[in-house]
């Protein structure tokens, strides 16, 4: 991850390319909660091999901040990745 917001990366190309849909399209979870049809899967945000601390802690809070930003209104985490700030 870059310190540069100008510098086109993958990770902000993308979000960029599905920000008006995860902006305007909602899907209801369960009974009440709407979400963002588009969410962002945090698997990859642990170490090696799925489990602990991701490398790049900064980064890792950054590209969150980017999905957001977008309109991700959706972050999938999950407990089997390990204890984690992720999933705080």
């Amino acid at each position: 991850m870059t310190n540069n917001p100008n510098e086109l990366t993958i990770e902000n190309s993308a979000l960029r390319k599905v920000s008006s849909v995860a902006r305007t399209t909602t899907i209801t979870l369960g009974d009440d909660l709407q979400v963002g049809r588009i969410g962002y899967g945090a698997m990859r945000l642990t170490g090696t091999d799925g489990w602990g601390e991701y490398a790049d802690r900064d980064g890792g809070i950054a590209l969150l901040r980017q999905a957001v930003e977008a309109g991700v209104t959706l972050i999938d985490t999950a407990d089997v990745y390990g204890p984690t700030p992720m999933n705080c």
